[in-house]
């Protein structure tokens, strides 16, 4: 489940999702984004920004390289997410980085490691840094069947690839995934 953090212009603090934004104040107070108007008390997403001290981070990252704005932007997995626990017992969730913005623009693949070991944050496993497409997509999607989560060695949804400097990306979803845990 896509969870996101960021601080803006005037370092006001947000955790949310998609569709769903927590904004960070002595009396917490947050919205659904979208047609709704229903208010969220208590979700994944902010656990997870506490559990790795996102704002603490951000405000650092924001400090040390004299940003604007700073987001980070992962994937919350684990009990009741998308039917798929990655060997995580009952409610229980983690979380890796796959975006790190500064400034409205994302960093490279390789800034991006390296930020998340400098401020001991986890980030998605990285394939191969110099990945070659195949001719085909059906030979893709066979390498993507091929491979095992970094995480629990079981099924991956599939390939997210980066151009090297990380502005341009796309995902190659395994229809195997989407049948086991989508069908």
């Amino acid at each position: 489940m896509s969870t996101s953090a960021w601080l803006d212009e005037k370092n006001v603090y947000g955790v949310g999702s998609h569709n769903v934004v927590v904004f960070h104040s002595k009396k917490p107070e947050s919205k659904a984004v979208g047609e709704s108007s229903s208010y969220v008390q208590s979700n994944v997403w902010y656990e997870q920004a506490e559990h790795y001290n996102l704002h603490d981070v951000l405000k650092r990252m924001k400090e040390k390289y004299e940003l604007k704005t700073v987001a980070i932007q992962g994937e919350t997995y684990g009990d009741g997410i998308q039917k798929r626990t990655y060997g995580l017992k009952r409610d229980k969730h983690d979380f890796v980085v796959f975006h790190i913005l500064f400034n409205g623009a994302r960093v490279s693949i390789p800034c991006l490691v390296s930020l998340c070991e400098e401020f001991n944050l986890p980030h998605v496993h990285v394939f191969d840094w110099c990945y070659t497409l195949p001719d085909t997509v059906e030979d893709l999607i066979a390498e993507v069947d091929s491979k095992q989560s970094a995480i629990d060695s079981g099924m991956i949804e599939g390939f997210v690839l980066y151009s090297q400097d990380g502005q341009t990306s796309y995902k190659c979803v395994s229809p195997s995934f989407l049948l086991k845990y989508h069908g």
